[in-house]
């Protein structure tokens, strides 16, 4: 195993963290130099709410549409229930909401439809919806999107009247965080397996109740070559990156996507050596489309810190996504930036810090606040991302909202 093991902590004492100019006039920030680290960014920041209530955006640079889940009240699997997570578009500026998915087939009727990605051609949109395995649980939070309990993988048109359903899973299997590759030839989603490793029980799909450093339970990279034709998608062959079989002692817990030169693969996942043998939180890696030669972007599992939602630069040269430094997995979770080596880490968002401009003007002190699923705009000067204040056993279990934080000056220095 190749692995380049970096330096930068996100958070810890070797990146340094950056001074901030609050400017009182707006929720605004200027990042600066300071002695410890530069910055990979200058210029003024600004954040805004464009969209209350939606989760999961991604955003499209062919027709510049954002893409995101939301909570509709009407039937669901379930009568404990009041509605589904449909799919919906909108305008950067938070405009022109529509709904995509009350076109959907009958069988999709009542049931979640979650976690969208834009083809580049911005023609279709991949997701995933929950099927026919689908039962009440205790709190009916493993169908909730982004955990994905019997979901299967499904492509609509960017208007949403076709739809086709690429995998058929048996029952307790799950899929979650489909995307295509950049140059719209690839489509890769993460699939939970432990159906394969416990025969007959699989995943009890409670992080209780799983062995320890299986807490999130088994997850793969499955991928397949993707070809449209006017009779639809066309995938094969559908391959496997089982990084938990090609790294003994890692444990992935979820992969975001494609490189932007789509050569390599980014994902996130704990080494159980450094994590006391659990699957808590993890680092990030770039690995090659099979899973082997390691690069590690970051050093945070051993302080039981996290990282997700891993997204590069239109121009490949930054990552954000989302860290957190407490002890217990979704809380306090903040959006970063750094550059695509691994190193100048840098806080983008500040909900969890008392007496901040983020958190006063935003959220109520009450909340633990985590920034969740993100991407970039077209031209690499904003970034789209949801953010929940709170979360509870209760539907909607997450109260997320929409924000746009928008860059100005030059972020590549």
């Amino acid at each position: 195993m190749n692995t380049d093991f970096r330096k930068t902590v996100p958070g810890g004492g070797w990146g340094g963290v950056p001074a901030f100019l609050v400017v009182a006039c707006g929720v605004m920030i200027l990042l600066v130099r300071t002695g410890y680290a530069q910055s990979p960014f200058e210029g003024e920041w600004q954040l805004q709410l464009i969209h209350r209530g939606g989760l999961y955006p991604k955003w499209s640079k062919a027709n510049n549409l954002i893409v995101f889940n939301e909570l509709r009240p009407g039937k669901a699997f379930t009568d404990r229930l009041p509605g589904t997570y449909e799919i919906f578009t909108m305008k950067p500026d938070g405009t022109s909401v529509t709904c995509l998915t009350d076109k959907a087939p009958v069988g999709l009727s009542g049931f979640h439809k979650c976690q969208p990605y834009w083809h580049p051609s911005g023609r279709f949109i991949v997701f995933t919806a929950q099927n026919e395995h689908t039962t009440p649980t205790e709190h009916n939070m493993d169908s909730f999107p982004g955990i994905g309990h019997n979901h299967d993988v499904w492509i609509m048109t960017a208007d949403g009247r076709r739809y086709w359903r690429i995998t058929r899973n048996p029952d307790n299997w799950g899929v979650i965080r489909p995307s295509f590759s950049h140059d719209g030839k690839k489509v890769y989603w993460n699939e939970e397996y432990s159906m394969e490793a416990h025969p007959g029980m699989g995943s009890p799909w409670k992080k209780e109740r799983n062995p320890k450093g299986e807490e999130w339970g088994l997850w793969r990279i499955k991928m397949a070559d993707i070809a449209f034709s006017p009779n639809g998608p066309r995938l094969a062959p559908v391959r496997i990156v089982p990084i938990n079989h090609l790294h003994p002692g890692f444990r992935l817990i979820e992969g975001s996507g494609f490189t932007p030169d789509d050569g390599h693969l980014i994902w996130e996942a704990a080494h159980l050596g450094e994590t006391d043998g659990q699957m808590w939180w993890g680092d990030v890696y770039v690995s090659d489309l099979k899973g082997g030669s390691l690069r590690r972007l970051t050093r945070t599992a051993p302080l039981r810190r996290g990282n997700e939602n891993m997204e590069y630069s239109p121009d490949g040269q930054s990552i954000a996504w989302s860290y957190h430094d407490n002890p217990e997995p979704g809380k306090k979770v903040e959006l970063w930036l750094m550059r695509s080596d691994g190193s100048d880490a840098t806080p983008l968002t500040h909900f969890n810090t008392p007496g901040h401009p983020h958190r006063k003007r935003f959220q109520p002190l009450r909340f633990t606040n985590a920034c969740l699923e993100l991407d970039w705009g077209p031209d690499g000067q904003a970034i789209v991302f949801s953010m929940s204040n709170g979360a509870t056993l209760e539907w909607p279990y997450m109260t997320p909202n929409i924000y746009l934080l928008t860059m100005s000056g030059d972020i590549t220095k």
